[in-house]
């Protein structure tokens, strides 16, 4: 098992101290997809109403250690 750190930036930064225990990469997009489900997916939010959005998996805590993933959201209407 492997720790890795989850952090979002979305107007203001929430650097994750703790972790999660999961076994592979493939476990840690998966848990980002959830995140990002569950930060800006739900039925009550809707992305045209959220600020830039940024998820990114490290494998240190606070943002420290190298980074392995990084999910990025922006939704904006053209025209």
């Amino acid at each position: 098992m492997n720790r890795y750190y989850f952090h979002i930036r979305n107007g203001h930064t929430i650097l994750d101290d703790v972790g999660s225990l999961l076994p592979n990469i493939a476990s840690a997009k998966a848990e980002a997809w959830k995140v990002r489900k569950e930060t800006i997916g739900g039925p009550r939010t809707s992305p045209w109403d959220t600020a830039p959005w940024r998820l990114w998996v490290t494998e240190g805590p606070n943002g420290e250690g190298k980074t392995l993933l990084t999910l990025d959201v922006l939704a904006q209407a053209v025209g």
